[in-house]
């Protein structure tokens, strides 16, 4: 099992609790299902209402899937992930590019 860093061990904790409240919001509004392959939507037909389904980092708004029509939350954009960060790097003071992908490493002879 991999673990956390310490130093983001605690907001990651925090943001998931946010995210189960949300998702307990979200099923009491009758909003609970996940987006999930055909296949395993089959296999196992309650599983997108399950937690351990969820999105770690869930869209801020509901959305209609567009293949089925179903409401349902998304996770978070790829767009507004970058831009959070940008934010983070910036505020951090930090000066040097950052990406929230691994860069490949040059190798000099």
């Amino acid at each position: 099992m991999a673990k956390v860093p310490h130093g983001i061990a605690l907001a990651l904790k925090a943001q998931m609790v946010n995210t189960k409240n949300l998702h307990d919001a979200d099923l009491a509004l009758g909003y609970e299902r996940v987006w999930m392959p055909h296949a395993l939507e089959r296999k196992y037909p309650e599983a997108s209402r399950a937690w351990g389904w969820q999105y770690v980092f869930p869209a801020p708004l509901r959305s209609v899937d567009p293949r089925t029509g179903i409401v349902r939350r998304h996770h978070l954009g790829d767009q507004a992930f970058q831009r959070a960060m940008r934010q983070a790097v910036h505020d951090a003071g930090v000066h040097k590019p950052a990406t929230p992908r691994p860069r490949a490493r040059c190798v000099t002879p």
